[in-house]
């Protein structure tokens, strides 16, 4: 110390960090493995009790009380362990704390640390999908990062936080997936980077977790290629995304539409199945018929849903469109509500309860105990439409005929899949009524 006056650089390694050198070896003193080895151990601690890391392996610490992780949103703001044994029941063998689950210290810190990095939400690394926050990161720095971002938190994001040229070549790869064309090193593409995902839940007392999935960035596409291609459905509106993300098909499942109310654990089921090429869950499929029969109303993120699962669940699948061909009743139905609900609103123009209000959630069910009412009731609209639109009833007539033809009775109930069918049928045939008309069929 006595040295530091005489030294011509003193007023330069006053209140900075300073790295040590011997004179004659290269190298610096902190990179020398003997030495991090005593530094490390040191900061580690004695007083800990010494165990095997369940992390390295080694024998030596174990940190009793690991550090908080912050930003999983529901959490304890203060942050929430992701490993924490709180209660006399949980003790085994008379190990208290994190004893049962032995970490060392640097284990600890280390993990504690890059999920709090990746927490951050400036890091655009983490996606929200109902309770649970899904981070996801690869084994090393490259573009196929961001763009497994933009397929976790879709195109909006992206379009907010990325160039032009990266926006660019994410729409291509979602179009490539969709239309079932293998994605390449072509394509810019590197499919053999690994890629990581884990899902964590608020609890308690501590985070639980609900998704951990490693595979390679190849294998992913794949998987989500066959997501978008059973997905894809006729839009109604040219406003709605294309390729949606999984937090917008989501939110359309929730009361009212907000992230706080999708059904618990229903996000984490469902991305398990995309990165782990399983069967969509079934509670995707009863969620979207659920909500379609508490809001009444068909979406288009409901609609893709409905026919995802039934691409996936079913031999036969389901259509992109308006399936003139099909004679599944439950879909025949659907087509025969929105005519129905058609002719109601060219007689009466905009009423305080559609049909479809009042009318879908029995219809879909019970066709049997709906169907002659509402069949005797258009008579009604039929000819009131007819008075100001001469040949409008026969038109009418042709399109019933046509989707009824050889159906003999309507049938008392209607399965799970063909309730599905039902809401399919309809959101086909109300897209193919409203679509822009011809001359020949303008008054339709």
């Amino acid at each position: 110390p006595e040295m530091l006056q005489s030294l011509p650089e003193r007023p330069a390694l006053l209140d900075s960090n300073l790295v040590f050198r011997l004179q004659g070896e290269e190298g610096f003193l902190h990179e020398h493995p003997a030495l991090q080895r005593i530094w490390l151990d040191n900061l580690d601690g004695q007083e800990c009790p010494q165990g095997q890391c369940l992390v390295t392996g080694r024998e030596g610490p174990i940190l009793k009380v690991h550090p908080v992780i912050k930003g999983v949103i529901g959490a304890q703001t203060s942050g929430a362990r992701l490993i924490s044994f709180t209660c006399n029941s949980f003790q085994s063998f008379g190990k208290e704390q994190s004893e049962n689950a032995p970490v060392s210290p640097r284990a600890a810190r280390g993990y504690t640390t890059a999920l709090n990095y990746l927490l951050q939400k400036e890091h655009k690394q983490v996606v929200r999908l109902g309770e649970d926050s899904i981070v996801f990161w690869t084994d090393r720095a490259c573009a196929e990062e961001s763009l497994l971002g933009a397929l976790f938190d879709g195109l909006d994001a992206t379009e907010q936080t990325q160039d032009s040229a990266l926006l660019h070549k994410v729409r291509s790869l979602l179009t490539a997936m969709a239309c079932g064309r293998p994605v390449s090193e072509d394509d810019g593409i590197d499919t053999s980077v690994r890629f990581f995902v884990l899902g964590l839940a608020p609890n308690a007392a501590r985070l639980g977790v609900r998704l951990w999935v490693t595979d390679t960035f190849g294998n992913l596409l794949q998987r989500f290629g066959r997501w978008y291609r059973d997905l894809a459905i006729e839009r109604r509106y040219p406003g709605e995304e294309e390729h949606p993300a999984l937090w917008q098909l989501l939110r359309d499942l929730a009361p009212l539409q907000k992230s706080e109310n999708i059904p618990p654990l229903l996000g984490g089921q469902l991305l398990r199945s995309i990165l782990l090429g399983r069967a969509w869950p079934q509670s995707m499929y009863t969620a979207a018929l659920q909500r379609i029969h508490a809001d009444k109303n068909v979406t288009y993120y409901r609609a893709a849903l409905i026919k995802a699962h039934l691409c996936d669940t079913t031999a036969k699948g389901a259509t992109m469109s308006l399936d003139k061909e099909e004679q599944n009743k439950g879909y025949r139905l659907g087509r025969l509500f929105a005519v129905l609900e058609k002719a109601q609103t060219d007689a009466l123009g905009s009423v305080n309860t559609s049909l479809r209000e009042r009318y879908i959630g029995a219809a879909s069910t019970r066709p049997c105990l709906v169907f002659p009412q509402l069949l005797k009731t258009a008579q009604f609209h039929i000819s009131k439409r007819a008075k100001q639109h001469p040949g409008y009833d026969i038109r009418f007539s042709r399109l019933v005929s046509e989707i009824m033809d050889g159906m003999t009775a309507f049938p008392p109930v209607l399965s799970l899949e063909d309730q599905g069918r039902f809401m399919l049928g309809y959101y086909h045939q109300n897209n193919a009524l409203y679509q822009k008309k011809t001359a020949d069929d303008a008054e339709n």
